[in-house]
C-alpha cells in the first residue's frame, strides 16, 4: 500500500515531533502488511520530526520503505540515525573549569 506524507499531514515541511506522531497513527489505521511511504512534495524536515520519525518506525509493527526523499530529507534522516546510534544526542559535555567573579 502506498500513502504519501503530504496529504497524511497537510504539510510540505515536516518540523514539528507531534507530526511524526500523528504520522504513526494513521499509518497504522491502514491496517497493512507493508506501506511504501511517498515523500514527493516534502521540501524540508526537521530535526525533531526526523528523530520522533526514526524512533517510531523502529517499533513500527508495519513494514516501511521510504520513496521519493529529496537529498534534505535524506540527509537530516542519515545524520539523525547516526546520532541515535552514536548516542550523541543523549550526551552533555560540560566544562568543569572553576569560574572566578569579581564581586565589587
Amino acid at each position: 500500500m502506498e500513502a504519501k506524507v503530504s496529504d497524511l499531514l497537510k504539510t510540505h515541511d515536516l518540523t514539528l515531533r507531534q507530526w511524526a506522531v500523528d504520522l504513526f497513527v494513521k499509518l497504522s489505521e491502514m491496517n497493512s502488511a507493508d506501506i511504501d511511504l511517498d515523500f514527493k512534495g516534502i521540501d524540508f524536515m526537521g530535526r525533531s520530526f526526523a528523530s520522533e520519525y526514526i524512533k517510531r518506525k523502529k517499533t513500527f509493527n508495519t513494514a516501511i520503505r521510504e520513496i521519493n526523499m529529496n537529498t534534505q530529507v535524506k540527509e537530516i534522516l542519515r545524520l539523525v540515525s547516526l546520532d541515535q546510534i552514536r548516542g550523541v544526542s543523549k550526551e552533555i559535555k560540560v566544562d568543569k573549569k572553576p569560574i572566578s567573579m569579581i564581586v565589587p
